[in-house]
């Protein structure tokens, strides 16, 4: 009958619930707060690395209008023929050489525009000189007298001593009004002073590119991001993009903030707009080649906005997770105590439902389970009990199958083949007839010796040069009764003498050739070789002994040898002992008794040979000590 104890339960129910909740409370809570912390720093390093990009992109390209123009003016700076043409033009008189004043005049536009480039590299391209002409090619093809030293930029170019000289955003004033394509267009230009082969100043080259061409990628990324704001300030905080007239000066506010507080590049900061105060993200880029700075700037209320509405959804499903979680912990709770007392009564009156071995020993000395209720030390006493009912039943299991296995290896080890009997002792017979008196003792030694070496217990194996020797035994039996028709060899190193093997692992293996592969014309030939060699495949290398039974005779019958394959696969896979026949010493026999000793590591072949007859292949891993047979057991 079973007993139910109501105040026990609740009690526990209001355990379980209580302690299940503030666990999976305190996780949930944790892996939350750790999951939205990751979220936000990756939303944030994300914000920061996207509109840090659009800057860096931003400078890489203006830098690589204003090369192109750099590049420009110092063709036409190291360019000989420039020099030539451009001296011989300054010492023309306008007066008495006007045609070749012009003639040179052409040629030193045509040079220009050799440099532009077919393409247009740049917009226009100017050279002055020092006593006030002009040649420009490009745009406008022009001869002019301008006094240089007029210009604004010109005392700034004349300090840089040959160095590139930026301007901003500049009309051109020798553009006519009416010429409606380029008369709103602004142009940067790069000067720079212009020295001969002597270093002695002779004017200043000025190269012109179109604003648009120079801050285009800048137009083009604010098509692609039209809520955020992109500016470009020069070296000195003028304003080089937006390209209006009177801009609310948000750009020159942010390079300001920048200067004062240092603000690293690459990283988002905080800010405000100047005029309207809302917050933004800003992020900018330096040129070290033109000094310029790219700021981008968005507002923070769009940039956090996938932010914000993934905070309030987590916040939501987190809320709704706690909720279910503390319902669902509460029905299992309360589901708990009801199923403990019917494990107990189930686990009470088992005896073995399981294969686990467990010390008794070990089983005496454990503690009870540490708890407060009755259920569960009930069911740990069910659950002791059982255990060691089962360590007796898998015990006694173990050792019926060990007593098994050994008792089927033994056997293979003393069988003998009768008909082996019967035909050695015609061969006594036949030999006694003749008078052979020697010939009969020495045999019948040698028989005594087969049989005395059947005989021995060997349950850990044999040394491979008792082996050795039963075999010789066994061949110069053979021998007797072959005659000049057997010829056999042994060659196998004495390096490999102490190693381990099943007993009656080789002998089978000639006994084989013998019976079954010499049926064709004698001589029968036998060759058995042995040798170590090192296994690429493990790491480190192993070394491993390699022995070879081979005859001349008339090899395996290619159904023979697949069925062979066949009963090595399947023998292979679980070892199972009970493919080790008592009816004869075969090749199977023979196979599961390496596995049986080397497992993965054994080596087992058997194959024809391409001159006629068969090699069967032996070998296995040798061992790190080799102090005799009797240190390795199978």
């Amino acid at each position: 009958m079973k007993l139910r104890v109501p105040w026990r339960i609740r009690s526990f129910r209001r355990r379980l619930f209580v302690v299940y909740s503030t666990l999976i409370i305190i996780v949930l809570l944790a892996a939350a707060s750790l999951f939205y912390a990751f979220y936000r720093n990756a939303t944030m390093n994300q914000i920061a690395a996207e509109q840090s990009q659009l800057s860096t992109e931003i400078i890489s390209a203006t830098d690589a209008e204003v090369a192109a123009m750099d590049t420009v003016s110092m063709n036409i700076y190291y360019s000989d023929l420039v020099e030539t043409h451009l001296r011989r033009y300054m010492t023309l008189s306008a007066q008495d050489d006007a045609a070749e004043r012009l003639q040179t005049q052409r040629a030193l536009m045509d040079i220009i525009w050799a440099v532009i480039g077919p393409f247009q590299t740049v917009s226009q391209v100017n050279i002055y000189d020092l006593e006030g002409h002009m040649i420009g090619a490009g745009l406008f093809n022009q001869q002019a007298n301008v006094s240089v030293v007029d210009k604004d930029w010109f005392e700034r170019t004349r300090v840089l001593d040959g160095a590139k000289h930026l301007m901003g955003p500049q009309r051109l004033s020798y553009i006519d009004a009416s010429n409606y394509h380029f008369r709103d267009r602004s142009f940067i230009a790069l000067n720079r002073f212009y020295k001969d082969g002597t270093l002695e100043a002779k004017g200043i080259i000025e190269v012109l590119q179109d604003s648009r061409t120079v801050l285009g990628y800048v137009n083009s990324m604010r098509r692609y991001h039209p809520n955020a704001a992109f500016f470009v300030l020069d070296a000195a905080g003028r304003d080089l993009y937006p390209p209006h007239e009177n801009p609310d000066g948000a750009g020159q506010h942010y390079y300001h903030l920048i200067q004062e507080q240092r603000l690293e590049p690459g990283t988002a900061h905080q800010a405000s707009h100047p005029q309207t105060g809302q917050r933004q993200i800003i992020t900018y880029a330096s040129s070290d080649y033109t000094g310029w700075t790219v700021i981008v700037a968005s507002p923070s209320s769009i940039v956090y906005q996938p932010l914000i509405r993934f905070t309030w959804i987590f916040l939501g499903l987190g809320l709704g997770v706690l909720l279910v979680t503390l319902v669902v912990s509460f029905i299992v709770s309360g589901t708990v105590t009801g199923p403990l007392a019917d494990l107990q009564e189930a686990i009470a009156g088992m005896n073995i439902t399981t294969l686990q071995t467990w010390d008794g020993e070990r089983a005496a000395r454990q503690e009870r389970l540490r708890t407060s209720l009755d259920e569960l030390r009930a069911i740990d006493g069910a659950f002791k009990s059982m255990q060691e009912e089962l360590n007796q039943a898998v015990s006694e299991l173990i050792s019926a199958k060990t007593q098994e296995a050994q008792a089927k290896l033994l056997a293979l080890q003393s069988q003998m083949d009768p008909h082996f009997l019967y035909n050695n002792l015609a061969t006594i017979q036949a030999m006694a007839d003749e008078g052979m008196v020697e010939e009969v003792s020495q045999f019948t030694k040698d028989m005594s010796r087969m049989l005395r070496y059947i005989a021995e217990e060997a349950e850990r194996g044999v040394s491979l040069r008792e082996e050795i020797r039963y075999v010789e035994t066994y061949l110069r039996l053979m021998k007797i009764r072959f005659q000049d028709q057997l010829v056999y060899s042994i060659d196998v190193p004495s390096s490999l003498d102490a190693i381990c093997i099943p007993k009656l692992l080789i002998q089978p293996l000639v006994e084989n050739s013998i019976k079954h592969g010499f049926s064709g014309t004698p001589p029968w030939q036998l060759v058995i070789r042995g040798w170590v060699e090192t296994d690429p495949a493990a790491r480190p290398p192993e070394q491993r002994w390699v022995l070879t039974v081979t005859d001349n005779g008339c090899g395996f019958s290619p159904d023979v040898l697949t069925a062979l394959q066949e009963q090595f696969a399947q023998s292979g896979e679980s070892y199972d002992t009970s493919q080790l026949s008592l009816e004869g010493m075969g090749l199977v026999n023979t196979f599961i008794r390496l596995k049986l000793l080397y497992h993965e590591d054994a080596v087992f072949a058997v194959q024809n040979n391409q001159d006629g007859g068969a090699t069967i292949t032996v070998g296995g891993p040798i061992p790190a000590d080799q102090e005799g047979a009797e240190d390795h057991a199978i």
